[in-house]
């Protein structure tokens, strides 16, 4: 899940949901003082590796490996459902 593009990576949208969805979690539990520009873009950083870390986790290999593969609906709403209950534990802290 490299960040590329939407045009070029149809999955990009999803990406950012999840990493809008977990900085708002930690946003909840941990503030960034306003106008503390270099916390949030390192904030981001952090989230966009865990993010992508979660992911990873959850794709089988197969996939990984041939991005041709189409990707099943159980498993997009199995990251779903992950990246959910993940930000939920980070909000709750």
């Amino acid at each position: 899940m490299e960040h590329q593009q939407t045009d070029d990576n149809p999955l990009q949208a999803y990406f950012d949901w999840q990493v809008t969805t977990v900085m708002l979690a930690r946003d909840l539990h941990d503030p960034i003082a306003p106008g503390d520009g270099d916390a949030a873009v390192e904030r981001r950083r952090a989230v966009e590796d865990e993010v992508r870390a979660l992911t990873l986790e959850l794709i089988p290999i197969e996939l990984q490996q041939d991005p041709s593969l189409e990707w099943p609906p159980d498993l997009l709403r199995t990251i779903t459902r992950a990246t959910l209950e993940y930000a939920t534990v980070i909000a709750e802290g």
